[in-house]
């Protein structure tokens, strides 16, 4: 599988239900309350991968790496708390973002299973 056959998969997986189900989630939502909420919710995600995109440059800059994933910036960030028991349960960062990661993926697969099915049984 080349890298590109890999990032299309992703897309259509995790981008492509969401968008084609995003109509359904907003008619649902309501005509005010849908659009209002989607844009607070964006908002909220480009706010928190900023700080985690600048999180991970201050700790590659800080400790002279040359990248950091998920679990790294989890593990730097909770060694460098100025809470001690925080600092002493650092290595389960790295467990507990790969955890998360996982079942977020799993629930990607759950919705676009539920998204074909209903497509499949509408042709």
């Amino acid at each position: 599988v080349r890298w590109y056959q890999t990032l299309i998969h992703l897309l259509k997986g995790n981008i492509g239900t969401g968008l084609l189900g995003l109509p359904l989630a907003v008619k649902n939502a309501g005509i005010l309350l849908g659009p209002l909420s989607l844009l607070v919710m964006g908002v909220v995600a480009v706010h928190c991968m900023g700080i985690l995109v600048n999180c991970a440059h201050h700790f590659c800059r800080r400790f002279q790496k040359q990248f950091l994933d998920y679990g790294g910036v989890a593990v730097y960030g909770l060694e460098s708390t100025p809470v001690s028991c925080l600092r002493t349960y650092a290595v389960w960062g790295r467990r507990i973002v790969g955890l998360f990661l996982i079942i977020t993926q799993l629930g990607f697969c759950c919705v676009y299973f539920v998204f074909l099915a209903d497509n499949v049984k509408q042709v």
